[in-house]
């Protein structure tokens, strides 16, 4: 009896120990899977803080801050990176920073902020003489985005301060921007189902843009119009609304939305019709058809 008594003995000892084993190996397989996963989230994130960043199209305003990024893909910043700067209305580029690594400028306006191997310019103060085109560049490549500065936000306004108009009476809503750089602002007119309104516009390097909406007033209400100013595939700076096209590029815009007036029946109720015409203009400029 003895001797089966420990032959059983040693057997349910041995089973013991083997399942001990198995679930240790079961244990440290699920950790190195884990470890492994870990491994590479780090590693994901790490290549992830390394991506090629370039600078891209921007819009603010005067007196804002403006920061514009660039990385190229390397763990160690090349020595002779840099930026250059390209002003409206010329077409020789000015070097503003001749060594990023050594922060080396040469105009005090711009400042360079290094991290994560990245070379971004700086600008604390916008002026409208710092738009144009800006360049981050080394030997192997270069990578450049405009800047514009809008001297304020669009400014508008209607042509009616009363609660009621007669109908037939001309109401002129106006939206104007002054803005300084490559790229000239679009200005859209829509009535409130978002529909927009036919128009005549036109682009040039002047640097102030107006845009003008005439609606003949029509019994009952003259209803809300909108107007969006914005600029495509450039990025929000200033304060606003940033949307996203078609092709999910990061643009400006800005809306203004007019007042709901009340219109009674005029004397002559032929001059009831309703009639719709958009005009942008600019001064001294003709009409692009």
């Amino acid at each position: 009896m003895s001797f089966v008594y420990y032959l059983c003995l040693l057997i349910l000892l041995n089973h013991q120990q083997s399942g001990l084993c198995s679930g240790d190996e079961a244990e440290s397989t699920e950790t190195l899977v884990a470890s492994e996963a870990n491994g590479d989230d780090v590693g994901a994130r790490a290549a992830k803080q390394f991506e090629p960043v370039t600078p891209v199209n921007t819009v603010g305003l005067v007196r804002a801050s403006v920061t514009l990024h660039c990385r190229v893909h390397s763990l160690k910043m090349p020595f002779n990176m840099g930026w250059s700067f390209i002003a409206e209305g010329s077409n020789s580029p000015v070097s503003i920073v001749h060594k990023c690594r050594t922060e080396d400028r040469y105009n005090d306006d711009y400042e360079v902020d290094k991290e994560n191997n990245a070379c971004n310019l700086v600008i604390d103060i916008l002026r409208l003489d710092m738009a144009g085109t800006y360049t981050c560049l080394d030997r192997l490549s270069n990578a450049s985005a405009k800047l514009i500065v809008l001297e304020s936000d669009p400014i508008c306004k209607s042509s009616v301060s009363e609660r009621e108009i007669l109908a037939g009476s001309a109401v002129t809503f106006t939206c104007s921007v002054r803005y300084s750089g490559f790229m000239a602002p679009h200005v859209e007119w829509t009535d409130e189902f978002r529909r927009i309104l036919p128009s005549k516009s036109h682009h040039s390097n002047k640097a102030y843009v107006e845009s003008s909406l005439v609606i003949t007033a029509k019994v009952p209400i003259l209803p809300p119009y909108i107007s969006k100013t914005f600029f495509k595939d450039a990025a929000l700076v200033s304060p606003g609304d940033a949307v996203h096209d078609a092709t999910n590029n990061i643009g400006y815009s800005r809306e203004w939305k007019s007042k709901a007036v009340r219109v009674k029946q005029s004397a002559n109720a032929n001059l009831a019709l309703p009639s719709t015409t958009t005009v942008h203009r600019q001064p001294g400029m003709q009409l692009l058809h």
